[in-house]
């Protein structure tokens, strides 16, 4: 078989798993939403599947070339099952193994250290200066760390290798990088989550507390998460697949990967019809909402902030002057905020005066008064000064 057909294969199955793993995603994500939606008469839970599956399909669609392009770069003759480089890992002779086998846990603890003492300069440094001066000291003390952890790493390296080598008489599995490197991204995890759990909102408590901001609302990694999800679908199909694949299987998977398009058009004028949806998805769908927000960026042809479709509410998407964001000028006979009519003029009502030999000026009832609270400011922040 020639290399373009096993290229054409695998960047279709690449394309096929990252629209599985999508679809899987929208399951999830529909059902967060629907369930935070309950008691508010929300939308059916098939059309919140579809409407997050068709926001998430071009996505899919890009995830799936890129991965399977990178796939394509790295390992131009098959694709390769991770299995296939522990095993190499390990077929390694004993001393490389040996050292291979301390410093992958030795860069492990590292790589986390660094996370916990550029986390604690940051804290310190936003609360003391300007953005721009703190962004500048955080850069460079992180890097300083950086290259003082790698220092650190090289001078212990021969003496945990020296170790692990006299370990290795009553623990063979002390010279596996892949045992190795496994207990001590177990150790990192527990470490992150137990810091998280104990920590607050705010980074404060000690040192691994400092991961107590991740519960905070802004710092939400669901969609982190849905997408490292969707590209490792991307990435494991083509293994599992692309080996074995006939062309009626790749006729299947190309047209599994093109339907979820189909519902990308429909959902484009649903939204439209059924603001609902849209509004559904930005509130509950945390990669949903990111799709939904690029897509309306890429259909927006008049680049006035607002899209034709997916209920941008755009309703001239050739003139930059006509969308939900501009002023409308009342009585003019044009609807300029897309709000389906012209504002009319306000009607014009005769002053109203006080009884004759009154002191008090005329009274225009037009005059409105304008009520500006601040309900809080959130001094345990920690930032631009305060403490």
């Amino acid at each position: 078989m020639s290399l373009v057909s096993e290229w054409t294969k695998r960047l279709v199955f690449a394309l096929l798993g990252a629209t599985v793993t999508t679809f899987i995603v929208a399951l999830v994500e529909a059902h967060a939403t629907w369930s935070a939606l309950l008691g508010s008469h929300p939308p059916g839970y098939l059309a919140l599947v579809l409407a997050d599956l068709g926001v998430l399909a071009p996505l899919a669609v890009v995830v799936g070339l890129l991965v399977g392009g990178v796939a394509l770069f790295f390992e131009p003759d098959r694709a390769h099952a991770p299995q296939e480089y522990l095993a190499r890992l390990r077929a390694e002779p004993v001393l490389t193994r040996s050292r291979t086998a301390a410093l992958v846990p030795l860069g492990v603890v590292a790589a986390f250290a660094w996370c916990v003492a550029t986390a604690h300069l940051a804290r310190a440094a936003l609360a003391e200066g300007a953005p721009i001066h703190s962004g500048i000291d955080i850069a460079a003390s992180s890097m300083a760390v950086l290259v003082g952890l790698g220092v650190l790493v090289l001078a212990v390296l021969p003496t945990a290798r020296r170790l692990i080598a006299r370990g290795a008489a009553r623990r063979p599995k002390l010279t596996d990088p892949v045992a190795t490197g496994g207990a001590a991204c177990a150790l990192v995890a527990m470490a992150l989550i137990y810091g998280a759990a104990r920590g607050d909102t705010g980074g404060g408590g000690g040192t691994l507390q400092i991961f107590g901001v991740l519960k905070r609302g802004e710092l939400d990694l669901r969609p982190v998460v849905n997408l490292a999800a969707v590209a490792m679908g991307a990435y494991l199909f083509p293994i599992a697949l692309a080996a074995r694949a006939s062309a009626v299987r790749l006729l299947v998977a190309l047209v599994a990967t093109i339907a979820p398009l189909a519902v990308t058009m429909r959902e484009a004028q649903a939204m439209n019809d059924d603001p609902r949806m849209a509004r559904a998805i930005e509130h509950g769908a945390p990669l949903g909402k990111v799709a939904l927000a690029v897509l309306r960026r890429a259909t927006d042809r008049d680049k006035d902030g607002a899209s034709p479709y997916f209920g941008g509410g755009d309703c001239d998407d050739h003139d930059p002057r006509r969308s939900p964001y501009a002023i409308e000028i009342p009585g003019n006979g044009i609807d300029e905020d897309c709000s389906g009519a012209d504002l009319p003029l306000p009607v014009e009502w005769p002053l109203i005066t006080r009884p004759p030999g009154a002191n008090s000026p005329a009274l225009d009832p037009e005059m409105n008064l304008i009520l500006v609270t601040i309900d809080t400011l959130r001094t345990d922040v920690g930032f631009m000064g305060y403490d």
